[in-house]
């Protein structure tokens, strides 16, 4: 009763230990070469236990622990791993087992270990039970002391203990080896003897008073022997205790007839009686606690698998979340570092380049010689020459466009913004991207469009191949060093240089005011309008079918 209330409470309390303090506190420990002393094992151990070189196991829980424990080895599942299976089965706390099971557990380490293998011993927590037979097996290989195999033991796992009424049954010393490997039997057949004995006695008084028998004799220590197999079982007394009262009045009447006192008769009679109802009402007691502990091993049971579901939920979702914060941190990390890549190259081009206005008002170098008499006659025939030509030529400067600048001011008030219809933007589409990207297939120049305003388009050169391809979007016989892809999911399409121009200009616009849009560009107003001139003529150009100019785009599919 008692190792079924506790089961589960002192199971938790040894995974608890055995998380807390790992090194201390161990699953289970290497006593030797070959033997291996633990705790309940579960199936995820089987593996590691394997690498031990674990061929053989010795049980030492009794069987209802085994399909209690959740994920707990029964012995089909040893078997069938390829590892012998022992059993022998022993009451938590308060039981041990016979002499004849632990001289048969130490003949199977024995015959396991001969080759070099090793025999796990367990119990629930690898501390007593276990350590029972385990001390068993070192004073017979090993030919030591109780004491001292106890002390090997604790040196190796130092959680195992000894009741202290064992602790005072173990000599000091023996002389011989064969009396040192008997001396493990003997507090355990001394107390099996001693709960046999006092039965046999209880069972004896037991037929006197039912059968009125005269048993006079003792027990002597060889019916005890004879007796050694026989286990009570409350089934069988709980039978032997359900007898009829009329019984008792026959025997009763048969025993004044034999020529007993009848005062002395009655008196047992009711000495009997008395003592049937108190055992009525134990067997009765004992019912209920047995229901009770089937319900309380039923609720324990089902508790415990509740937990060990939680954790194990916790515990795959705390992976999944980590997982994804991995995935999402790599993500978020390499678009940085695409960004910062973007940057720098932005900052390249812009610090790097004068401004296209500065490019054409800037003044000529001038000779110092011809500046120093700006008022003889030769300078001031080239002055009033150089004035008529300003009036007569025009000047190689850019003339800008007031109602464009006007319309990309009131887009720059719009913060940039590309999903306004900003009348700059429109004008651009119309004049220039979309003669651009005039070609004869129609629905795919289509969809390329659509695809630079998402930012979707991939372009990637290929090796050069002299034999001339179809282009897909002039659809005319060339030469064709670049692919395409529209979408992620579309196949490749092969272009020619005239088209990849086209859609490259038509990009290192978008991709510009893109950053615009984002507050990637730190420059002046002029700067910025001047920068989108130069983007617009490329489109020309490329449209046309001249190279694109060097530095004027940064290119971006």
């Amino acid at each position: 009763m008692m190792g079924h209330i506790a089961f589960y409470p002192t199971l938790a309390y040894n995974l608890i230990r055995n998380y807390v303090q790992p090194q201390r506190w161990q699953w289970y420990s290497r006593v030797d070469d070959h033997l291996l002393l633990g705790a309940l094992p579960f199936r995820s151990m089987v593996d590691a236990l394997k690498d031990e070189k674990v061929a053989g196991v010795v049980c030492c829980t009794e069987e209802f622990e085994t399909k209690a424990a959740y994920n707990g080895m029964s012995e089909e599942e040893w078997k069938e791993h390829g590892i012998q299976f022992h059993h022998v089965p022993m009451h938590d706390f308060t039981g041990s087992a016979s002499t004849s099971s632990l001289h048969s557990a130490v003949k199977f380490i024995d015959s396991i270990t001969g080759d070099g293998s090793c025999v796990y011993v367990h119990c629930k927590a690898g501390r007593t039970r276990s350590a029972t037979v385990a001390v068993c097996y070192l004073m017979f290989k090993r030919n030591m002391q109780p004491k001292e195999a106890f002390d090997h033991l604790q040196h190796h796992r130092p959680q195992v203990i000894l009741r202290p009424e064992n602790e005072e049954m173990f000599p000091s010393a023996a002389e011989t080896s064969s009396e040192r490997r008997a001396i493990w039997l003997f507090p355990i057949l001394s107390s099996f003897l001693a709960f046999r004995a006092e039965s046999m006695r209880n069972l004896q008084m037991f037929v006197f008073l039912t059968s009125g028998t005269h048993v006079r004799r003792e027990m002597r220590s060889e019916d005890i022997a004879d007796h050694e197999h026989l286990m009570p079982d409350s089934s069988s007394d709980s039978a032997s205790i359900c007898v009829d009262s009329s019984s008792l009045y026959l025997e009763s009447s048969q025993l004044i007839h034999d020529g007993l006192d009848p005062s002395e008769v009655s008196r047992l009679r009711k000495d009997l009686e008395k003592a049937l109802e108190l055992l009525a009402q134990k067997e009765e007691k004992c019912q209920e606690l047995m229901r009770l502990q089937q319900s309380t091993d039923s609720d324990l049971h089902n508790l415990t698998e509740q937990l060990f579901t939680e954790a194990y939920k916790l515990v795959d979702e705390e992976k999944a979340q980590r997982r994804l914060a991995e995935k999402r941190y790599a993500e978020c990390k390499l678009k940085v570092d695409v960004l910062e890549g973007e940057v720098e190259g932005l900052k390249s081009v812009v610090k790097g380049k004068r401004s296209i206005a500065q490019r054409f008002l800037s003044p000529g170098p001038s000779s110092p010689e011809k500046s120093r008499n700006p008022f003889s006659r030769k300078n001031r025939s080239l002055s009033a020459s150089r004035s008529m030509v300003s009036f007569s030529e025009p000047v190689d400067v850019i003339q800008q466009d007031p109602q464009l600048f006007d319309q990309f001011i009131h887009w720059r008030e719009e913060k940039f913004n590309l999903k306004s219809n900003s009348e700059f933007l429109l004008r651009v589409v119309e004049e220039d991207i979309k003669p651009c990207l005039l070609f004869r297939n129609r629905e795919l120049a289509k969809d390329v469009f659509q695809s630079i305003q998402s930012n979707e388009l991939e372009i990637e050169k290929v090796r050069f191949n002299e034999n001339e391809t179809t282009c897909a979007l002039t659809e005319t016989w060339k030469p064709c060093p670049y692919k395409m892809k529209v979408r992620p999911n579309s196949d490749w399409k092969s272009i020619s240089i005239l088209a990849r121009n086209r859609i490259a200009s038509v990009c290192d616009f978008y991709t510009y005011i893109r950053y615009l849009s984002q507050g990637l560009v730190q420059s002046d107003l002029s700067r910025i309008y001047f920068h989108l001139l130069g983007l617009r003529k490329n489109i020309l150009l490329a449209k046309l079918g001249f190279p694109l100019e060097s530095g004027e785009s940064t290119r971006s599919a």
